[in-house]
């Protein structure tokens, strides 16, 4: 016996002589009863509804003629494959285009493929199920049970993925909030680190104009106190030009930039130049 959706289905198979030194090889699938009392979906355009109907199922027979004399192990074997095969996949397609198979994900391939094993093996062990057929068989608490199941499955991993991104979410808070302890720690630190290397002038000079100027030989650059800022070249009071240089390391806090650029500035001009990006001011925007 086997099963199909919610039908089961006995196996019979034989090898049955026939005229002129032939032999039929027959395979047979009959389900366990000749009506069912089944949940079918009736589509309403793009609704659909389930309604209890009675329907028939048949029995399904597959064979082959071949000469007696050939019917030799491996040709025996070549036949029943063939056999199964056939009859797996009409039977399958036949109880899934009468709506009796489990509602939700059934899965074709797998269903055709235990049929034809247990055909194949039912015929090798020359295995017959006995014709306990019955007139007819109710499966709608089945298959509402199923139904019911599958949607309590569906429930359950829809609160359990609800659970996980809650707490992954809360996960990523307490991660954002110790980056921004962290964070501030070190942008303290940072600062500290810079107003050491500053005077006490250039010190009220970065809190209240929250820039800093420096001068050298190459003129006077406008250093600013906030991130990803552009350095602004001027000579004799007159913009020249404007540098982007920032860390490769986007993470480091600002006073470390802004210590950056006035110590390569103050020390060495040339190498801050040879690594900026240079921009020239126009109307509509900066230019490279």
């Amino acid at each position: 016996m086997v099963r199909v959706g919610f039908v089961r289905w006995f196996i019979n198979c034989g090898m049955i002589p026939q005229n002129c030194g032939k032999t039929a090889i027959r395979l047979s699938l009959t389900p366990q009863a000749s009506t069912y009392h089944t949940l079918l979906k009736v589509w309403h355009g793009i609704h659909s509804e389930s309604v209890e109907r009675d329907i028939l199922v048949e029995p399904h027979t597959v064979q082959v003629i071949d000469e007696t004399y050939n019917l030799r192990a491996n040709a025996i074997l070549r036949h029943l494959q063939t056999l199964a095969a056939e009859l797996s996949e009409r039977v399958v397609n036949y109880c899934v285009n009468l709506g009796i198979v489990d509602y939700a994900e059934y899965d074709k391939s797998a269903a055709m493929y235990i049929v034809r094993q247990s055909l194949i093996n039912a015929a090798k062990d020359n295995r017959n199920d006995n014709d306990l057929r019955v007139d007819r068989i109710d499966l709608v608490p089945d298959m509402r049970a199923c139904i019911e199941e599958k949607a309590r499955q569906h429930e359950e991993r829809a609160r359990i993925a609800a659970e996980a991104w809650a707490a992954h979410q809360a996960e990523v808070q307490e991660r954002r909030a110790a980056n921004d302890v962290e964070y501030a720690k070190a942008l303290n630190t940072s600062f500290e680190l810079l107003y050491s290397m500053l005077s006490p002038a250039e010190i009220e000079e970065v809190k209240t104009k929250h820039c800093l100027m420096v001068h050298n030989l190459l003129g006077d650059f406008k250093v600013p106190a906030f991130q990803h800022g552009l350095v602004e070249h001027f000579v004799e009071g007159k913009y020249k030009a404007s540098y982007c240089v920032v860390f490769e390391d986007y993470r480091l806090p600002l006073g470390d930039e802004i210590l950056m650029k006035v110590v390569l500035l103050k020390t060495n001009p040339d190498k801050f130049l040879k690594v900026a990006n240079k921009f020239v001011t126009r109307r509509n925007g900066l230019f490279v």
